[in-house]
């Protein structure tokens, strides 16, 4: 407790320092961002590794789908049932009734090693009925194996059906690579904190130093929240970063909410990507 409160009060410390020296422009999309319409489809479904990933990455799709009475599902991958009673009551401070809940009981932290079995899962969940469903899946060059290995198993499940893909890639709390982003959507930081504080279990993640940055991506608004998408397009080539010789080193260490290394995540993952395309560490789509 004493030591995450150290952690929190160091990085917001580090980052009021970082604003007054104007170093935080690396947190900023210097890109233009698309604002996505969520209307265009009859379907809303995303794909969370983890119970929280859906609110981290995702709150700001789930609040304009429900606005938008579109048909929302939510596929939780792991999950312990108290966390996903946490999630439950996150997502209820959107709807309690609007949104659906599909739990798929994989291991936390062996999400990578079973990816076959959950395309196959995703298969079965979703089958041929895609073209009216737009999904969200976690950055493929997240620092987490379960992130990485929920989006490969996406993509191979749907690889032979990618001119009739709708899907987006969502941005959580690991370091990513902030100009591959080309899509935004915006959520109200009242919202957003209500969902954060139905996650008692995860103590240790700084959801305010998240709330933080994100109002740094676009503006230095101090009542939205901006959360990143990148739309994935049929001839997109990946790499595997958990092939990497040091990934294992890194994970889960390499993040937005690191009290001190924070602002030079992008880069970190910039160098890590093009070690891995480098390497030849690309992503084969051939089911097993």
């Amino acid at each position: 407790m004493i030591r995450s409160l150290a952690k929190r009060l160091l990085f917001n410390a580090n980052l009021f320092f970082a604003k007054k020296l104007g170093l935080t422009d690396e947190l900023r999309c210097s890109q233009e961002l698309s604002k996505i319409d969520v209307s265009k489809y009859s379907k809303i479904v995303v794909l969370a590794p983890h119970p929280d990933d859906e609110t981290i990455g995702c709150a700001s799709i789930l609040e304009e789908s429900v606005k938008s009475s579109r048909t929302v599902e939510v596929v939780l991958v792991t999950g312990s049932d108290s966390r996903l009673d946490e999630t439950r009551s996150a997502i209820s401070e959107i709807s309690s009734r609007d949104i659906r809940i599909t739990f798929l009981g994989y291991k936390d932290g062996e999400v990578y090693r079973s990816q076959h079995d959950l395309e196959k899962s995703l298969i079965e969940l979703f089958g041929n009925d895609i073209e009216d469903t737009c999904f969200f899946v976690p950055y493929i060059y997240d620092f987490h194996s379960d992130h990485i290995g929920s989006t490969i198993a996406f993509l191979r499940a749907f690889s032979s059906r990618t001119s009739l893909l709708n899907a987006y890639m969502y941005r959580t709390n690991h370091a990513n690579i902030m100009e591959d982003f080309d899509s935004y959507l915006e959520v109200d930081c009242g919202l957003k904190t209500k969902m954060y504080n139905h996650f008692q279990s995860q103590g240790s993640l700084n959801f305010e130093a998240l709330s933080s940055i994100r109002r740094i991506y676009k503006s230095y608004s101090k009542v939205k929240e901006v959360e990143l998408f990148r739309r994935i397009c049929a001839k997109d080539k990946f790499v595997d970063l958990t092939k990497l010789e040091y990934f294992e080193d890194i994970e889960g260490k390499v993040s937005d909410i690191h009290p001190i290394y924070f602002l030079r995540n992008s880069r970190k993952a910039s160098s890590a990507v093009s070690d891995a395309t480098d390497k030849g560490l690309g992503i084969s789509y051939a089911s097993s």
